[in-house]
């Protein structure tokens, strides 16, 4: 009996010892440990500023629509079609005395008898301002006939604006004998109105304030559809001669010689004047 006694006791003490040194050996579990989080917010405008930044370096550009050179023409060609339609209505009229001697006059009569087709012409304000006012200082100039510049695009056609709402050539107009026209550098300008293209404006700059500066292509153009004949180039030299507008001028001049009839023909070309003395070597 005392040895079972001892030997309960002896298992017990070593249960007890086991248990101590479990418990002994698992690990401590700490406490968790409140910590602030800081919470950052993003500012919505500079993420909106970058998007836009993004949108804005992809965008693409339409280019403006432009036209091209035969389309140019074709529209300043109207001006010379709106000439000729003054002058049309101008031969069927009858003038009594007292509107042959009145430009008031007589470019009220015009104005009043133009068929309706002008307005595929010119614009409205070219119709109502400066038609009358070129009309009036025409008539004024030369008597009777009306005739408005006679420009040549054939020979120069700088194009000087070429945007979607208007257009505006240079040009330049020459004449016979400056008498009661003079030569000018020519600007014509076309807007689109009502859906087409019509000559807005006709301005002349005199030649004395621009210059022409003509080429021997220019001059050969222009005097093939003066003269109605084939026109070949003489020379190109400063020469001294009588013009139109002076007694005796020295200045660098085109000559030409018409084919048809074989006359030569000099220009000057800072003006466009006619020298009228050619040296005798050409001759």
């Amino acid at each position: 009996m005392l040895k079972k006694t001892s030997l309960l006791l002896l298992t017990i003490a070593c249960l007890t010892a086991c248990a101590e040194e479990n418990a002994s050996e698992q690990p401590k579990i700490e406490e968790p440990v409140n910590q602030e989080v800081e919470i950052v917010e993003t500012d919505q405008t500079e993420i909106e500023d970058v998007e836009t930044v993004d949108q804005t370096q992809v965008e693409v550009v339409e280019p403006q629509e432009t036209l091209d050179v035969s389309e140019i023409r074709t529209i300043m060609d109207k001006f010379e079609k709106m000439r000729q339609l003054v002058i049309d209505t101008h031969r069927t009229l009858t003038f009594t005395e007292e509107e042959f001697y009145s430009p008031e006059l007589q470019t009220a009569k015009v104005m009043e008898n133009l068929p309706e087709s002008i307005h595929d012409l010119i614009s409205t304000n070219m119709l109502n301002n400066q038609l009358p006012q070129l009309l009036q200082s025409m008539y004024e100039a030369s008597g009777e006939g009306g005739f408005l510049p006679d420009i040549n695009m054939d020979a120069r056609m700088e194009i000087i604006e070429n945007t979607p709402e208007k257009v505006q050539i240079k040009t330049f107009q020459l004449v016979e004998e400056i008498v009661y026209k003079s030569n000018h550098n020519v600007y014509l300008t076309a807007i689109e109105e009502n859906g087409q293209w019509v000559i807005d404006e006709y301005a002349g700059t005199n030649v004395d304030k621009e210059p022409l500066q003509l080429t021997r292509e220019e001059v050969i153009i222009h005097e093939q559809m003066v003269q109605d004949s084939e026109i070949e180039f003489v020379a190109e030299e400063t020469i001294t001669s009588e013009s139109d507008l002076s007694l005796s001028k020295t200045a660098n001049a085109i000559i030409v010689r018409i084919v048809k009839d074989g006359r030569l023909l000099a220009r000057f070309t800072e003006t466009g004047e006619i020298a009228y003395d050619i040296p005798e070597k050409y001759k």
